[in-house]
């Protein structure tokens, strides 16, 4: 896994998979319709939100 930002509506975790693709700018979420699903970076905090690990970005 790279540390790498989303794009905005890119998918961050595929269903079934146990890593996330990459992280969501901030103040969005990583978010799909329910745990089977494709999850997607979102202002929306609704749905099923899958917390993202923190990772060091050398700041």
């Amino acid at each position: 896994m790279t540390e790498r930002t989303c794009w905005w509506n890119e998918v961050c975790k595929e269903e079934f998979q146990s890593l996330f693709r990459c992280k969501c700018p901030q103040y969005s979420y990583c978010r799909s319709p329910g745990r089977y699903y494709n999850a997607y970076c979102s202002m929306t905090d609704t749905g099923y939100i899958w917390t993202q690990p923190n990772w060091d970005w050398g700041s």
